[in-house]
């Protein structure tokens, strides 16, 4: 076996007491690694959710469907019936009733183009 004190061992030699693979990295750098993926992990996860208030001319079916009470056949008609110039034209539409219109009121808007 290859002498570790020797300066001439290969470095892909393993020497003996030396601990390898994830072992090696210390618990520091280990735990803030850890962190740094978290981190990234949710700010890419952000970037997927919707941003409120959601513009009732412009949101995918997708994002609606994320509001209390909205589901996909309430979302499609939502879509169906754009373009809208006041929220609540939803319900002068007939495409919520007040009590569902209440619930999400203050996470949507109309926005003009």
């Amino acid at each position: 076996m290859a002498d570790p004190r020797d300066p001439s061992t290969p470095p892909s030699v393993v020497r003996p007491g030396r601990k390898t693979g994830i072992r090696s990295i210390p618990p520091v750098v280990l735990a803030s690694l850890i962190a740094l993926a978290i981190g990234i992990g949710y700010q890419l996860w952000q970037l997927t959710q919707p941003a409120f208030p959601l513009d009732l001319n412009s949101a995918a079916e997708k994002h609606l469907t994320q509001l209390p009470g909205i589901d996909e056949a309430t979302a499609q008609k939502i879509v169906a019936g754009r373009p809208y110039k006041r929220k609540d034209e939803l319900v002068r539409k007939q495409i919520l009733d007040q009590a569902q219109y209440e619930r999400i009121r203050e996470q949507i808007i109309a926005k003009q183009k």
